[in-house]
């Protein structure tokens, strides 16, 4: 059995490299971790459409640095991972918006760890625009942990939606998203189980939201 494996930086991998591990159904049905940070020349939508039909049991996938992968490669994951847990696209801005949110929330009951976390001044000009979207039911959600800064396509709306879908999230953060404003943040007030919050640097947001989330989440630390 092979429940774990990490191949970062192994650089000079390419979706050839893994054709003899996704023939071998024994070693796929056993995985359950796999990194994959920092492969670029695996970023392709082919590759995450192999990966999710043949490596179905994975629990924790780390997709680092896949900068150029588009959003199709993790809605293929999205759609066919459905015990995945534990989910890092790091500085890999073109996969996550309206449509993947809501498939990870729709499939992905399991999903607790979501990093999104991008490099400043390394996103797209276009917002998210979560809501209105298919999603399922709130108490389906067991997302505790997001991890969004400098993702500056975030907006107040996305916000307020992120916050209904998952109402359990236990930590968060939301530094230099500079286009959330008092109406965004104040949403985070409905998160009873925020713990942990780092909100640095948000520019357009006064005091009096952050006030109301820390009078209203009494876990906060």
């Amino acid at each position: 059995t092979l429940p774990r494996l990490d191949l970062t930086g192994c650089r000079k991998l390419t979706p050839e490299s893994f054709e003899l591990l996704f023939e071998n159904k024994h070693i796929c049905n056993s995985l359950r971790s796999l990194t994959l940070k920092g492969l670029y020349r695996c970023e392709s939508d082919e590759f995450g459409r192999r990966l999710s039909e043949t490596v179905t049991n994975l629990t924790h996938l780390d997709l680092r640095g896949f900068a150029q992968s588009s959003r199709d490669f993790l809605l293929s994951i999205a759609e066919r991972l459905k015990d995945l847990r534990h989910l890092e696209i790091q500085q890999s801005v073109k996969l996550l918006d309206r449509d993947v949110v809501a498939a990870l929330l729709r499939n992905c009951k399991n999903l607790e760890f979501l990093n999104a976390k991008q490099f400043s001044g390394q996103w797209p000009t276009t917002p998210l625009d979560l809501s209105p979207i298919d999603v399922p039911p709130i108490s389906s959600s067991s997302l505790r942990v997001l991890e969004l800064q400098h993702f500056n396509i975030l907006h107040d709306d996305d916000l307020q939606s992120i916050c209904a879908m998952a109402p359990g999230i236990s930590e968060m953060s939301i530094s230099d998203c500079t286009n959330l404003t008092d109406a965004g943040v104040l949403a985070l007030a409905g998160l009873r189980s925020l713990r942990r919050l780092e909100c640095k640097n948000l520019v357009n947001v006064s005091d009096d939201p952050l006030i109301s989330v820390v009078e209203r989440c009494p876990e906060l630390e």
